[in-house]
Protein backbone atom coordinates (compact mmCIF):
# COMPACT_ATOMS: atom_id res chain seq x y z
CA UNK A 1 0.00 0.00 0.00
CA UNK A 2 2.45 2.33 1.00
CA UNK A 3 4.47 1.78 -2.01
CA UNK A 4 1.11 2.32 -4.56
CA UNK A 5 1.03 5.72 -2.74
CA UNK A 6 4.77 6.49 -3.32
CA UNK A 7 4.48 6.09 -6.88
CA UNK A 8 1.42 7.67 -7.52
CA UNK A 9 1.67 11.89 -7.67
CA UNK A 10 0.41 13.43 -4.96
CA UNK A 11 -3.04 15.37 -5.03
CA UNK A 12 -2.71 18.11 -7.09
CA UNK A 13 -0.95 21.67 -6.03
CA UNK A 14 -3.48 24.24 -4.97
CA UNK A 15 -4.45 27.03 -7.45
CA UNK A 16 -2.51 29.91 -4.99
CA UNK A 17 0.80 28.38 -5.83
CA UNK A 18 3.17 30.55 -5.51
CA UNK A 19 3.99 32.26 -8.39
CA UNK A 20 7.92 31.85 -8.12
CA UNK A 21 7.22 28.16 -9.16
CA UNK A 22 6.53 29.21 -12.32
CA UNK A 23 9.03 31.40 -12.53
CA UNK A 24 12.24 29.23 -11.82
CA UNK A 25 13.65 25.78 -12.68
CA UNK A 26 15.50 23.69 -10.08
CA UNK A 27 18.68 21.83 -11.04
CA UNK A 28 19.73 19.40 -8.26
CA UNK A 29 22.90 18.08 -7.57
CA UNK A 30 22.44 14.50 -7.61
CA UNK A 31 25.41 13.98 -5.49
CA UNK A 32 24.76 16.55 -3.29
CA UNK A 33 20.93 16.79 -2.88
CA UNK A 34 19.26 13.67 -4.16
CA UNK A 35 21.73 10.53 -3.41
CA UNK A 36 23.15 9.25 -0.13
CA UNK A 37 27.04 8.58 0.33
CA UNK A 38 26.72 5.70 -1.06
CA UNK A 39 25.59 6.99 -4.41
CA UNK A 40 21.45 5.33 -3.49
CA UNK A 41 18.53 7.06 -3.82
CA UNK A 42 15.85 6.54 -0.79
CA UNK A 43 12.26 6.47 -1.11
CA UNK A 44 11.71 9.62 0.82
CA UNK A 45 14.35 11.62 -1.47
CA UNK A 46 12.03 9.72 -4.60
CA UNK A 47 9.75 11.16 -2.94
CA UNK A 48 10.27 14.54 -2.24
CA UNK A 49 11.72 15.01 -5.52
CA UNK A 50 8.46 13.88 -7.44
CA UNK A 51 6.83 16.28 -5.04
CA UNK A 52 8.98 19.26 -6.31
CA UNK A 53 8.64 18.06 -9.84
CA UNK A 54 5.02 18.33 -9.63
CA UNK A 55 4.73 21.67 -7.74
CA UNK A 56 7.40 23.09 -10.01
CA UNK A 57 5.46 21.78 -13.50
CA UNK A 58 8.19 19.46 -14.16
CA UNK A 59 11.01 22.24 -14.03
CA UNK A 60 13.44 20.12 -12.37
CA UNK A 61 16.19 18.35 -13.36
CA UNK A 62 19.26 16.50 -11.92
CA UNK A 63 22.66 17.44 -12.39
CA UNK A 64 25.70 14.72 -12.06
CA UNK A 65 29.33 14.20 -12.20
CA UNK A 66 28.83 10.19 -13.11
CA UNK A 67 27.63 8.53 -15.64
CA UNK A 68 24.13 9.59 -16.68
CA UNK A 69 23.08 6.54 -17.35
CA UNK A 70 24.16 4.95 -14.06
CA UNK A 71 22.43 7.83 -12.25
CA UNK A 72 19.22 7.63 -14.73
CA UNK A 73 19.10 4.14 -13.42
CA UNK A 74 19.32 4.51 -9.88
CA UNK A 75 17.53 7.42 -9.75
CA UNK A 76 14.20 5.55 -11.43
CA UNK A 77 12.38 8.28 -12.66
CA UNK A 78 12.75 8.79 -16.16
CA UNK A 79 10.67 12.23 -16.13
CA UNK A 80 13.28 13.53 -14.82
CA UNK A 81 15.99 15.37 -16.78
CA UNK A 82 19.74 14.79 -15.83
CA UNK A 83 23.04 16.44 -17.28
CA UNK A 84 26.60 16.02 -16.71
CA UNK A 85 28.13 12.82 -16.49
CA UNK A 86 31.73 12.57 -17.92
CA UNK A 87 31.04 14.96 -20.82
CA UNK A 88 33.49 17.79 -22.08
CA UNK A 89 32.90 20.78 -21.26
CA UNK A 90 31.75 22.35 -24.60
CA UNK A 91 29.08 19.15 -23.96
CA UNK A 92 27.51 20.26 -20.89
CA UNK A 93 26.87 23.56 -21.96
CA UNK A 94 25.00 22.35 -24.94
CA UNK A 95 23.48 20.15 -22.29
CA UNK A 96 22.16 22.82 -20.42
CA UNK A 97 21.16 24.96 -23.16
CA UNK A 98 19.32 22.42 -24.43
CA UNK A 99 17.72 22.20 -21.11
CA UNK A 100 16.58 25.64 -21.18
CA UNK A 101 15.31 26.01 -24.08
CA UNK A 102 12.81 23.08 -23.83
CA UNK A 103 9.48 23.29 -21.97
CA UNK A 104 8.64 24.06 -18.98
CA UNK A 105 12.26 25.09 -18.26
CA UNK A 106 12.14 27.47 -21.34
CA UNK A 107 11.90 31.35 -20.01
CA UNK A 108 12.51 30.48 -16.41
CA UNK A 109 15.61 31.47 -13.98
CA UNK A 110 17.44 28.50 -13.05
CA UNK A 111 18.81 28.45 -9.34
CA UNK A 112 21.00 25.69 -8.58
CA UNK A 113 21.28 23.68 -5.31
CA UNK A 114 23.95 22.17 -4.17
CA UNK A 115 26.76 23.69 -6.20
CA UNK A 116 29.99 22.04 -5.20
CA UNK A 117 29.32 18.92 -6.81
CA UNK A 118 28.39 20.05 -9.79
CA UNK A 119 30.82 19.84 -13.04
CA UNK A 120 32.76 23.53 -12.81
CA UNK A 121 31.93 24.08 -16.73
CA UNK A 122 28.41 23.76 -15.72
CA UNK A 123 28.35 26.07 -13.14
CA UNK A 124 30.33 28.44 -15.09
CA UNK A 125 27.87 28.42 -17.65
CA UNK A 126 25.20 28.81 -15.20
CA UNK A 127 26.35 32.05 -13.74
CA UNK A 128 26.70 33.11 -17.42
CA UNK A 129 23.45 32.08 -18.61
CA UNK A 130 21.79 34.35 -15.89
CA UNK A 131 21.26 32.12 -13.17
CA UNK A 132 21.73 31.64 -9.72
CA UNK A 133 23.69 29.40 -6.83
CA UNK A 134 21.74 28.56 -3.80
CA UNK A 135 22.80 27.00 -0.65
CA UNK A 136 21.54 23.74 -0.30
CA UNK A 137 20.40 23.65 3.24
CA UNK A 138 18.78 26.65 2.85
CA UNK A 139 17.05 25.84 -0.04
CA UNK A 140 15.58 22.74 1.05
CA UNK A 141 14.48 24.09 4.60
CA UNK A 142 12.37 26.84 1.85
CA UNK A 143 11.26 24.19 -0.25
CA UNK A 144 10.14 22.10 2.80
CA UNK A 145 8.01 24.52 3.78
CA UNK A 146 6.96 25.70 0.37
CA UNK A 147 5.97 22.02 -0.22
CA UNK A 148 3.88 22.34 2.79
CA UNK A 149 2.19 24.81 2.17
CA UNK A 150 1.16 23.82 -1.16
CA UNK A 151 1.62 20.93 -2.08
CA UNK A 152 0.67 18.97 1.16
CA UNK A 153 1.68 15.28 1.63
CA UNK A 154 -1.52 13.07 1.86
CA UNK A 155 -1.77 12.67 6.04
CA UNK A 156 -1.77 8.83 5.26
CA UNK A 157 1.54 9.17 4.44
CA UNK A 158 3.26 12.01 6.19
CA UNK A 159 4.01 8.85 9.34
CA UNK A 160 5.79 6.57 6.33
CA UNK A 161 8.06 9.22 4.74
Amino acid sequence: MILSNAISPPHPVRDEVLPLSRRIALLLSFEAAIADRTGTVSAASRFKLMRLFQAFGGAVALATNQDLCVTARELGMPHIAVIGGASSPQDLRAQLDQLMQTPPFHGRQLVVCGAATVPAPLSEHVLNTGGVFADHGTVYATVDAWLEQFAPMPFAMRAHA
